[in-house]
Order: C-alpha cells, then structure tokens, then sequence
C-alpha cells in the first residue's frame, strides 16, 4: 500500500516579507537586487553561488567565475543540501528537513513543505525526489507530495507528464514501479537491474545497469517496456548521458571510457583512465565529461583529445565543467580554473577569488527586474527589454536578418524515414539546419531522428513571403538543454545550429 499525502506551498515568512527578523535586511516586498554589475552583455547562464553557512546569494559570469554580476538583497538560511531542480531554481534542505524552491533571477522562495533528512536526491524536467528506503518525497512547483511504499525503496526519480519511477525490493528481485496519485502504482515490472537508474530522453526512458553489470537496459515510460539493452565485455562501473540524450557515456571495468549512441548503438573510446571509474559528470554544455575514480579526477574530452588528470577534489557541485572548455574546481580551501588550449591540453591552472566552501550551480540567469547597464556600453540593452544581444533566443536573424511570424509545419508522413513528422511543440529548439525547399530537411530530419534526436519541421515565412522549411531538434523546457543540443550538433555534424524558442498556437496566413 501506498500512501499519498499533498502539502501545498505557502511563502516562507523569512523571504516573503510576511515578519521582519535580524536575517532579513532586504526592504520592500518585492526583488531588489543589492548589486548588479554587466558589462555590454548578461549571459543567460550564470554560476549560482550559495553560502554554506546561509546569507546572500550571488551569481557569477561563467565566462569568467571572478566576475560577480548580481548579488542578492536577503539573506538566506543556513542550507543542509543544495540541489539542481530546473534551469532557474535549486531546492535547499534545512538541517530541520524543510526544504524549499530558490530562483535568484527574481530573489525569491517558496516553502515547499517538510521532506525530513537522510534522503537520497534525484530531478527531472522541473520536479525532483528525496528518498530513501521507507519513502520518496516528490517536490514540484506546488509543494510536495509523499509516498510511502509497503516495499523498500532502492531508488526512485520523476518522470514524464508528472509520473514517479520508482525500483523497489520485491521478493523475488527488483520491481519497477510507476507511480502517479494514486496510492497503488499504476504499472510495475520485474526487472533484474541495479540501482541507481537515470531519466532521461525527455522523460520517456529510465537507464539501468544489469544485475550482472554488463548491460545498460533502457526501460520505455510509461508502459515499463524494456525497449533497448547495450551490451559490454566488461561491467558498467558508472554511466551518464548526454545533454541532448541522444548519447550515453559508460565507464567499464578496467577504466575504459565509451560514448555510445543511444540510436544505432555506435561507439567511439573517449578514454583509458588507470582505474576504474566510480562517477561520470557531464559539462554544463557537454563539449566534455569529467570522471572520478574514488581518488582522482579527470577531464575527458568529447573530440578526441586525451584525458587530463585534475589535482581537485570531488563534491557533488564541483567540479564544474565549463562552456569554455575549462573545468572549475576547489582543492581544500582554494578555488581552481583549470584552463584548456584548443587541442585538449592543459594551458595553465590558476587559483581564482571566490569561495571554495560554497555550492556552485549552472543556472540560467535573466533578472525580471529591468537594470541599466554599466556606462561606456554603446548600442546594448536595459536587462528584461528585448532586443538581438548575444545569447538571445528572441530574434531569429540566420535566415534573412529580418523577423518572421512562426507557424507549425503540415508535412506529409514520410514512412522511408521510419518516423511521422509532428507539429513542432511550444519549447526551446535547436535549429540544425533551414532551407526555401523541403527535400534536404526532411532528410536532415530522417538522420537525426534515427541517431536518437527528438526532432520536428517548422516552416516559417519571411517578411518578403518566402517560406523556409527548418529542421529541429527538440524541444527543451529550458534553454540550457537546446544549447547542448546546438553545440552537439556544430561539433559532431558540423551544422551552424542556432537556438530558438516557439510558443504553441501560432499559425501562419497563408
């Protein structure tokens, strides 16, 4: 039996102006952000930086970790755990087991509800799950929602459409659940696999290693089929999968290291490391992977260049693959960058001003507050306006420099490429390729989707009325994902991929 309680949200008083107290110093009701410092640009991607010991947030420029461009007004409780929900918030744990929802484009909170301690974390497409063995602790937007299965938990994570997947002890093995409101699993399956397992292709599969570790068994969600199974020579010590998930990364015994195509099942060696590998972390963009072997760590490269040994120490913020290239990281009670050379090699290591004690996180950055920008900066924008910066999804100029109205594509099915075309969703997309003829579109499109991208055609007329097909890869929910998506593509397919996002309903006059 399942039992299913809902605790919704409600302001934390601390953050939300409901009572003053000693750790409050921020004044009105609304953000206001202490300090804000841009030069001619504000990325949208920034490294959150938290205090172990609670107080004001910061973010820095992930060009330049140094560079402090916002710092938050209140001060914020002292954090148990910090963890990754979506592209613009973490969840923190109090040392009480309250946990809540943190977004500092806006320096705000939200109680999300008492999740208790000792709990294992895992996320997913904007929700996440603390469990352990005797609960799982959904946490969204809304609040949180608690499960307690008859069976031990092993290990459990969100899935797709507001599902929960969950492995639990049965009695003769492991079962896979799927979990929605109700108190009984909707699904279940027995599955000779190992925890942990890992969601992923858009919320539609979970990876698990075999009971004997020499096969990687993807699970098919929601209906728990197993749709696909990677075999190896040698046992799986860890796995990860690539941001655009197309591409999974699997560490063997022994210390080799594959990319493996998740469509196809094509392998290309990544690394031979010196022992075996316990953890495997993707880069915030993906152009590299870091590896740990329970002592040292390492940075691997996705082209081929050699693996660098990284005298840091491992923490499950740090270290911190760069979009750079470069790898942030902390060695006691000093914060590293290590800085990379084209070829892969190592062009210097070099302390850097910052807190090495406190969470470092990727977040997309993008203040609601309209801010000035530092003087001297000619031709660019006030922050929240919009406009054609660097970095900005607003304006799509690749095609004739001019913005046109977006509409979804009515493609005939093409049955020879195995797949039926869909109206493009409202999301984040990474734009391979566009073209005035349909034919090479649907061919990109073919290709991809057969190597493991979620892929859709828009068509979109220009402001003269010529209409362009585009090929696309997607969608995201966040931003970061098409990024990924987009260098992936420039690097392994040579393609001048763009980033866009589409809102659903649009439709074009024709």
């Amino acid at each position: 039996m399942v039992r299913l309680a809902l605790i919704l949200a409600a302001p934390l008083c601390f953050l939300a102006g409901c009572g003053r107290s000693d750790d409050d110093s921020g004044g009105g009701s609304g953000p206001s952000p202490a300090r804000l410092v841009v030069g001619s640009w504000l990325e949208e991607t920034g490294l959150l930086v938290l205090p172990r010991r609670g107080g004001r947030a910061e973010v820095r420029a992930v060009a330049d970790p140094e560079r402090v461009v916002w710092t938050g007004a209140r001060r914020l409780p002292t954090p148990e755990s910090v963890h990754p929900f979506d592209a613009r918030s973490i969840v923190v744990l109090t040392p009480g087991g309250e946990a809540y929802r943190y977004v500092p484009s806006d320096d705000v909170s939200e109680a999300l509800g008492r999740v208790g301690t000792d709990l294992e974390w895992s996320a997913f497409g904007g929700s996440g799950t603390f469990w352990n063995r005797d609960a799982i602790v959904v946490v969204h937007e809304g609040g949180v929602r608690s499960y307690e299965p008859a069976r031990p938990v092993m290990w459990a994570s969100p899935a797709s459409e507001g599902t929960v997947v969950a492995l639990v002890a049965g009695e003769d093995g492991p079962l896979l659940w799927l979990l929605e409101s109700e108190e009984e699993p909707i699904a279940l399956r027995p599955l000779a696999v190992m925890p942990p397992g890992l969601v992923t292709g858009w919320g539609r599969s979970a990876l698990f290693r075999s009971s004997d570790g020499r096969e990687i068994i993807s699970v098919q969600l929601p209906e728990l089929e197993v749709e696909r199974r990677f075999e190896f020579r040698k046992p799986v010590t860890a796995f990860a999968v690539s941001a655009s998930s197309h591409e999974l990364y699997v560490a063997l015994a022994g210390g080799r290291v594959l990319a493996v195509a998740r469509v196809g099942n094509g392998r290309r060696e990544l690394a031979r490391l010196e022992a075996d590998v316990t953890e495997l972390r993707a880069g915030v963009y993906g152009q590299q992977l870091l590896a740990f072997d329970g002592a040292v760590a390492y940075r691997i490269s996705l082209v081929g260049d050699s693996p660098v040994r990284l005298e840091v120490d491992w923490r499950s913020d740090l270290p911190l693959g760069l979009p750079s290239g470069d790898v942030l990281a902390s060695r006691g009670d000093t914060l590293l960058l290590t800085r990379f050379v084209a070829e892969g090699s190592v062009a210097r290591v070099e302390p850097i001003e910052g807190p090495p004690g406190a969470w470092w996180l990727a977040v997309q950055w993008d203040p609601a507050a309209p801010v000035r920008l530092a003087r001297g900066d000619a031709g660019v924008r006030e922050a929240g306006e919009t406009g054609d910066t660097a970095g900005s999804v607003a304006v799509e100029s690749n095609e004739t420099g001019q913005e046109g109205e977006l509409a979804e594509v009515e493609v005939p099915a093409a049955d020879s490429l195995g797949f039926a075309f869909a109206a493009p969703a409202a999301g984040y997309y990474a734009v391979a390729v566009a073209s005035r003829t349909p034919a090479g579109v649907i061919e990109l499109v073919g290709t991809l989707a057969r190597s493991g991208y979620p892929t859709a055609i828009q068509r979109r007329r220009d402001d003269g009325g010529q209409m362009w097909y585009r090929a696309l890869v997607g969608p995201y929910p966040a931003r970061l994902g098409a990024d990924a998506a987009a260098r992936q593509l420039r690097r392994e397919r040579s393609l001048d991929a763009w980033v866009t996002e589409l809102t659903a309903g649009i439709e074009e006059d024709f």
